[in-house]
């Protein structure tokens, strides 16, 4: 990890919307690390969405075709956005969030749309590793994170109590 978990303006954000949740709030933090590099201005093309679903012939894609050419929704849709690179299909899909997508940048509405997703996930019989893969992250890795975050969160502890004690 290049900075400390409070180094990031976003913590407080997720930190607080995990908790009310009831979702881990370090699995959180550290699975947008993983996601995101922790950038909430992060976009990727999911290019095998548009690729799937390229051409106007496609029915879940046909209203967003004018004379042959794409217009730029299909491509909000086909984007992964935000700290949990969400992807914009999946937002509209799921109603977590309306508006213009570039807004969803913004890292308390995605932490609310990762939450309400992670949350409906293991509402519905999944495991915390079935949400991490849904966001399309590895489990491993990112319990590698919250380890490493943990001893640097334990290292900050002991260096604050020793200044307390002198």
């Amino acid at each position: 990890m290049d900075k400390l978990l409070l180094e990031y303006p976003w913590l407080s954000k997720v930190v607080s919307l995990s908790k009310d949740n009831g979702l881990d709030w370090l699995l959180m933090v550290c699975l947008a690390l993983e996601l995101s590099g922790g950038d909430p201005r992060c976009r990727t093309l999911d290019s095998d969405f548009l690729l799937e679903h390229m051409g106007a012939d496609c029915p879940l894609t046909a209203r967003h075709w004018y004379n042959g050419v794409p217009d730029v929704e299909l491509f909000d849709l086909a984007t992964r956005w935000g700290l949990f690179q969400i992807l914009g299909r999946v937002a509209v899909e799921k109603s977590i969030y309306s508006g213009r997508f570039i807004n969803f940048i913004e890292a308390g509405s995605n932490t609310r749309a990762a939450c309400m997703l992670m949350t409906s996930i293991i509402n519905n019989g999944g495991t915390i590793d079935d949400g991490i893969r849904y966001f399309g992250a590895d489990p491993s890795r990112v319990y590698r994170l919250m380890n490493e975050s943990r001893e640097s969160i334990e290292v900050m502890l002991h260096i604050t109590e020793e200044a307390t004690v002198d």
